[in-house]
């Protein structure tokens, strides 16, 4: 399992997204990003995973931008 920690912006849909293979060390980014954030319409999260792939099917809505664009 993987674990990604997400930084979303609500009213944009921008995403970031970074994983991890240690869960520890996710937890720690997770917990400096939200230290340094005080934007509310900012939220980041911690999701374990088996991929990025699933994570984009249980947790689409951090990836409706990409979701909804148009493909080339």
């Amino acid at each position: 399992m993987k674990t990604f920690v997400i930084r979303y912006r609500r009213t944009t849909g921008e995403v970031e997204c970074t994983e991890f293979v240690d869960f520890a060390e996710a937890l720690r980014l997770r917990h400096q990003l939200e230290d340094e954030n005080s934007d509310p319409d900012v939220e980041i999260v911690s999701l374990t995973s088996e991929s990025l792939a699933m994570l984009k099917q249980t947790h689409r809505r951090y990836f409706l931008n990409e979701i909804l664009a148009p493909k080339p």
